[in-house]
């Protein structure tokens, strides 16, 4: 005699049984003894009137509603946390966005006193050392744009 609680009734005991709960189980269509005996060929009643095979296809069935269950918790938890991580995601960007305009305002400033201290050669001296920065700026005989 065969103890159920023990053995995974995706393994055995009827081992057919096994393979075709398997294939219901990843096809995600329902494990029922109708759906089993319609894949053995024979009547519902082959199966359900055997005690160990009932026994083995209403294990399958309920450990596919586990697994349902698991993965409905699981999905949920997935989908808050990735709204969650986009509105992060979102904060962060407005955040940044709000730096770079007020750096951007902050250099605008700053070129422009340069320029009145020092004109275009001390505005040329204060960039010297960021050269790669100088290439983004306007042309020194465009500062009134900024």
């Amino acid at each position: 005699m065969h103890d159920l609680q023990q053995e995974d009734p995706f393994e055995g005991p009827d081992k057919e049984i096994a393979q075709i709960c398997a294939d219901l189980q990843s096809n995600d269509i329902d494990i029922t003894i109708r759906a089993v005996a319609l894949r053995l060929h024979v009547s519902h009643t082959t199966v359900s009137r055997n005690r160990i095979r009932r026994a083995q296809v209403e294990r399958c069935a309920e450990l596919q509603r586990q697994a349902r269950r698991i993965a409905s918790v699981n999905q949920k938890r997935r989908k808050n946390n990735s709204e969650l991580e986009i509105a992060r995601l979102k904060d962060k960007i407005m955040r940044l966005e709000q730096r770079v305009d007020a750096l951007t305002a902050s250099h605008k400033a700053m070129i422009l006193a340069v320029g009145e201290i020092g004109g275009i050669e001390g505005w040329k001296r204060f960039y010297q050392h960021y050269p790669s920065a100088a290439l983004n700026l306007p042309r020194p005989d465009n500062l009134s744009s900024l």
